[in-house]
């Protein structure tokens, strides 16, 4: 068979040669390697070695010189010169390697040479081949517009087997532009295609023409062009049926999944030619599932009854004798359910329906029963006539209600009405009931109703709690409650599975803390909440008024012992009978049932505050909207009240300020609430010019907030972002600990995406958006590799990337917080720290806030340092690493306490914030640095201030 002999390369590739050399200033790179490697002595050993080096090292400076390599090509070559090169070679490379040295054994096309014969031709001969690849595969990363021809070539290519490599799997879901894709089918239903000496692909019949072979190979592609030649109307029908008839195997049978009246009218003769086929030999035809961006789409599944209903009358025979048992029924009919032929689509046509009903109550109950199971929970057209036919249509809707439920859902989805189905799937006889969760519902929903009916009490409860599978979690929330404190009961059981999750992987840990998220939101529709914020409001609430005694004294002998709050320094206190306090509980009451039930009362607070304080912090970033009874129903409970009470809420009509005994205290009076409520956020300040205000209001109240609201670090997108439409390279190129890394993605909530040849972690941040991280990962899970390098974050819409600016405000901050924060703590490189801009401007917020009570006139503040007028020397103090210098430059050395430093310094928010303390410690040692006891900090002073000139 003839084959393209490639003359092009062989004519340009001198050319081609030197600007792959200039590109890659490749003479320059071996003298400098050569430089590097004196122990290597073989030439061919620092080519090779340089060859794996460029070819695999530095992932930004290779896309650098890739797009610089093809621009410099187009310079030279021109557009159509450049394509030509790019697609010869991907096919040709063998041409141009066939008189080196170092490839005279290669076995393939691959990157396969002998490296005792490698040079400096070797090394371009490899270079310009892979940069070509890459260029072809992914020609957008590199800003290459390839020709309207471009897909067309690469199916072409595939049709008749010219090897490609891997461009084939990125374009295997492309579609060919109109006359290219019209030109291809054509040449294909001819049986050749046409190629020039270049091995480029001719949409007019001239030139090499090539045999398409028409076996197993690139089934699915020939079977898509038909696809797309009945869609775009490219062929007409009559050239279809022909080519259908001669080579059946390949016909695209999957097309009968449409509805007839989604058909193109002139195409409906294929149609009737594709049902005939199919079911002159139903065993040897098979459907295909398409996922193509053509409506509607080419599936597996028949459309109507007509080839579900001759395929049983084929059986007739064997199917009307009531003699024969399951299992010789289910022999009969297995080869058509592999083939796929017993799960038809439902038709539009109730008519069509009435009769499909019709003629299947021919057959006996045990050959509908075992149609049913053959078409699974999701075989809706089998079901809707085959249960009709057991005199069961009743099942149908009840199907679609539990389908309906959502008690597998995300827990922000709406759960339906949980008593009435409840009621109605207790009436059905045990016959219905096993046929309705056996065939109609998937193994899943199947326990989770069995649970809202109570059933498999005791298994459910024994799996949720010592194997914590994922299903017995969710239900959990929709067994029937027992009792008035069931339900308090179950969602502390919940949550404490929720906190248990943290033991396991980031995978399995995030998939749990879902579970428990769904089977609380399943339990609050079971107990008749409006939503799982108002389940959560009135559970903790609960806790709390039975905790009321403990915070007054009580007497345990000899001594008084209440539990006292105050923030992160709350704690039991104890008296004597003199009144005084004790620093630690004495040995005589600590096995008195009193100070029992005290400390028990005690860690259930602490549990509940930790607990809350993240569910404030996950409504700070929903902004979940309460109702102001819900509010004033957490007064009841002194921690939780304790915690609202210092932070700050905005209502419906924009008012802001702390919630005070049922009024918002803001900045310069109070408001009676109107509406709702939410937490504010401080972009909203931000975008009001307000926030400092507030900042400096918190200072001056001395308030020390639960979770960081008014000192939160804000994030919004960079000129850079907005200017990249959809892709944030903010946190790109960076190195991460992977261990690390791991647990600060579990905390925060974010998770796999689930492909193990993927390390992209999302997380779900409400109103159906999602934020995304990759990572340069080829391996087989998140942390079999010590450190990873991250790349991308985009931002996704119910699954679909959309534009950054595009994304709410609060949403995009928070995501970036997180990644913030993940960099800040995992980041590997020399000082093992990673500050952000948007950190340092947090901390200069909140050292403009405190300037006056720090040291007034005595500190001055700029973009990135605090500067500190002492008595003795002036300082200045780096707000991302709290380095000093003592101006005007000599470094001075003060190593941190970092538990001191954060026992003396009172933040205004209990989250920890080590660097911030450690900056606010030092301020404070340099106003007052002539009382330094440290004399290896005086000694570095004195030394500094004698060096100076007078």
């Amino acid at each position: 068979m003839p084959q393209p002999t490639y003359p092009y390369l062989r004519q340009h590739w001198p050319q081609v040669a030197q600007i792959t050399a200039a590109v890659l200033d490749v003479d320059a790179q071996y003298a400098q390697f050569r430089s590097a490697h004196p122990e290597l002595n073989a030439e061919f050993r620092l080519w090779a070695d340089l060859h794996h080096e460029l070819a695999y090292g530095d992932e930004t400076w290779q896309v650098e010189r890739v797009r610089a390599w093809w621009q410099a090509l187009d310079t030279e070559l021109g557009a159509d010169g450049t394509f030509r090169w790019l697609c010869s070679v991907m096919q040709g490379y063998s041409t141009l390697r066939a008189d080196h040295p170092a490839y005279a054994n290669a076995s393939g096309p691959t990157h396969d040479f002998d490296e005792t014969r490698f040079d400096r031709l070797a090394l371009l001969l490899e270079m310009q081949q892979r940069y070509a690849f890459r260029v072809l595969a992914s020609p957008d990363e590199f800003g290459y517009s390839p020709p309207a021809s471009w897909v067309a070539h690469v199916l072409a290519c595939q049709l008749v087997d010219l090897s490609y490599g891997q461009v084939d799997y990125y374009h295997r879901a492309a579609l060919p532009e109109g006359e290219y894709g019209k030109a291809l089918c054509e040449q294909y239903l001819a049986g050749q295609l046409c190629f020039d000496d270049d091995g480029l692909w001719q949409p007019h019949t001239q030139g090499l023409c090539l045999p398409v072979p028409m076996d197993e190979k690139q089934e699915y592609l020939k079977r898509r062009l038909l696809v797309m030649a009945v869609c775009e109307e490219w062929i007409n029908a009559a050239q279809l049926v022909a080519f259908c008839q001669r080579w059946p195997a390949f016909a695209p049978y999957e097309l009968l999944s449409w509805q007839r009246e989604q058909w193109p009218a002139a195409m409906l003769p294929l149609r009737e030619a594709l049902f005939e086929l199919l079911l002159a030999e139903p065993l040897q035809r098979k459907l295909i599932w398409h996922f193509d961006d053509y409506q509607p789409v080419a599936s597996t599944r028949v459309a109507g009854y007509r080839c579900y209903l001759q395929i049983l009358r084929h059986c007739d025979a064997q199917l009307l004798d009531v003699s024969l048992g399951k299992d010789e029924i289910a022999a009969l009919l297995q080869p058509y359910q592999s083939a796929g032929l017993l799960c038809p689509a439902m038709p539009r046509d109730t008519d069509e329906i009435a009769a499909a009903v019709a003629q299947l109550a021919r057959y006996p109950e045990l050959v509908l029963h075992a149609l049913l199971e053959m078409a699974s929970w999701s075989g809706f057209g089998a079901q809707n006539v085959l249960l009709p036919a057991l005199g069961k249509a009743h099942l149908i809707d009840l199907a679609r209600q539990c389908r309906q439920l959502g008690l597998d859902q995300a827990a922000e989805e709406p759960r339906g009405d949980l008593a009435a189905l409840r009621q109605a799937l207790q009436a059905l006889p045990d016959e219905d009931w096993e046929l309705l969760s056996a065939n109609l519902l998937s193994v899943d929903l199947a326990k989770l109703i069995g649970a809202l009916c109570d059933k498999n009490r005791k298994v459910i409860e024994k799996s949720a709690i010592n194997k914590h599978a994922h299903i017995a979690i969710q239900a959990l929330g929709v067994l029937p409650l027992l009792g008035d404190t069931d339900c308090l009961q179950r969602y502390v059981l919940l949550k404490e599975l929720h906190q248990l999750a943290s033991k396991y992987g980031t995978e399995r840990c995030s998939n749990q803390r879902e579970s428990v998220q769904i089977g609380l939101a399943n339990l609050a529709a079971n107990a008749g909440y409006h939503s799982l914020g108002e389940l959560e409001w009135e559970m903790e609430s609960q806790q709390g008024q039975a905790l009321q005694a403990f915070f007054t004294p009580c007497a345990i002998g000899d001594y008084q012992a209440q539990i006292r709050l105050d923030g992160d320094n709350s704690a039991i206190i104890v008296h004597n009978a003199k009144g005084k306090q004790l620093a630690s509980p004495p040995a005589a009451i600590k096995k008195h049932p009193d100070w029992i039930a005290l400390k028990e009362a005690w860690d259930t607070l602490k549990e509940q505050r930790r607990r809350f304080r993240s569910v404030l912090d996950e409504h700070l970033v929903q902004q979940t909207r309460f109702s102001a009874e819900q509010l004033e129903t957490a007064r009841l409970h002194p921690v939780l009240y304790d915690l609202i009470s210092k932070l700050v809420w905005v209502d419906d009509a924009g008012q802001c300020g702390l919630y005070q005994l049922g009024q918002l205290s803001g900045l310069n009076d109070f408001y009676d609430i109107v509406g709702g409520l939410r937490l504010a956020h401080p972009l909203e300040w931000l975008q009001a010019g307000t926030l400092a205000a507030w900042q400096q209001h918190a200072v001056a109240l001395q308030l020390v907030q639960p979770i960081q609201q008014i000192f939160r670090a804000l994030y919004v997108p960079t000129p850079a972002e907005i200017e990249a439409g959809t892709v944030s390279q903010r946190y790109a190129s960076r190195w991460i600990r992977t261990h690390i890394a791991a647990g600060i993605f579990r905390q925060r909530g974010w998770r796999p995406t689930g492909y193990n040849e993927d390390a992209e972690h999302l997380r779900k941040l409400g109103q159906g958006y999602s934020a995304h991280i990759d990572f340069d990962f080829q391996y087989h899970y998140f942390t079999e590799m010590p450190e990873l390098e991250t790349r991308e974050v985009v931002f996704k819409l119910h699954g679909e990337i959309v534009p950054i600016t595009s994304v709410p405000p609060v949403l995009f901050s928070e995501a970036m917080r997180d990644l913030d924060l993940l960099l800040a703590r995992a980041i590997v490189n020399d000082t093992h720290e990673f500050t952000s801009a948007e950190t340092v401007q947090a901390r200069h917020a909140l050292l403009q806030a405190l300037a006056p009570a720090l040291g007034g006139e005595r500190l001055r503040l700029d973009e990135r340092y605090v500067h500190v007028q002492g008595k003795l020397a002036n300082y200045r103090i780096n707000l991302a690493s709290a380095h000093i210098h003592i101006e005007p430059g000599a470094y001075l050395c003060v190593i941190p306490d970092w538990s001191q430093a954060l026992n003396k310094i009172r933040l205004p928010f209990e989250e920890s914030d080590a660097r911030s303390a450690e900056i606010i410690s030092k301020i404070m040692l340099l106003l007052d640095d002539e009382h330094i006891t440290d004399q290896s900090i005086v000694q570095q002073i004195k030394r500094q201030i004698s060096a100076q000139p007078a």
